[in-house]
């Protein structure tokens, strides 16, 4: 069985993610949750990181990034850049001055490396574990899953036709409450404000939160051990 070191939201904190790894099993895979970029001061190292190093499924500020440095479709033009946008664009460019010498961030969209981007373009937006001493497989997602959605639909991050708030219910954006998947234990990050959180029912544990960053806290699980690591 593959085993793997699956982390929380990291938003930059690249020296927080190897002082982590450093506690956690060696021989397992690092596994980020996706919003491996933005606020922290090196995403850059983060992205190069995982790409070079582990696996990874799409996190709403990575979708914000790909989406700012490509189609400019999705978000608003500032969006990016209010979430801590500006971060990762100086993480890619540490020599250069911004505002004293008259450019700004938005100069720079066009070199952030495309194989970075395209990177970003191909992770899926969630992966299948093999099944822990439980019988329960892992499920990975940025956010948690809309319930009463179907998969594919919290999968649509076109939502041609739909309304247009509807990418904010999706495996990447959604903020509420999940509920048991059959025959899946879910791992999430997304919601730092519930920080670690074990979903639990009357049948018992069936998913965790473990985004901690709004507490400066970066939270690692094990699988299939399902050990946490802080």
């Amino acid at each position: 069985m593959q085993e793997y070191n699956i982390i929380g939201d990291i938003a930059g904190n690249y020296l927080t993610l190897q002082n982590l790894l450093k506690k956690m099993p060696k021989d397992a895979i690092p596994f980020s949750v996706g919003d491996m970029v933005d606020r922290g001061p090196r995403s850059k190292e983060v992205l190069y990181f995982f790409k070079e190093n582990g696996v990874a499924v799409l996190g709403n500020h990575d979708h914000m990034m790909l989406d700012r440095c490509r189609t400019n479709e999705k978000y608003q033009d500032y969006i990016w850049f209010w979430n801590g946008g500006t971060k990762t664009v100086h993480s890619f460019f540490p020599d250069q001055e911004f505002g004293d010498s008259g450019l700004n961030e938005y100069d720079f969209l066009d070199k952030i490396p495309e194989d970075i981007l395209d990177w970003i373009a191909s992770l899926p937006l969630y992966k299948e574990l093999d099944p822990n001493a439980n019988g329960l497989k892992g499920f990975v997602s940025h956010a948690p899953k809309r319930p009463d959605w179907d998969l594919s639909l919290c999968c649509d991050l076109k939502g041609e036709g739909r309304r247009w708030s509807h990418i904010e219910e999706t495996i990447i954006w959604y903020r509420g409450r999940t509920r048991r998947m059959k025959d899946y234990y879910q791992i999430f990050g997304h919601n730092s404000h519930w920080g670690l959180e074990r979903q639990v029912d009357k049948e018992g544990e069936y998913g965790i939160c473990i985004d901690t960053s709004s507490k400066n806290i970066l939270t690692g699980m094990h699988w299939p051990s399902m050990e946490i690591y802080q």
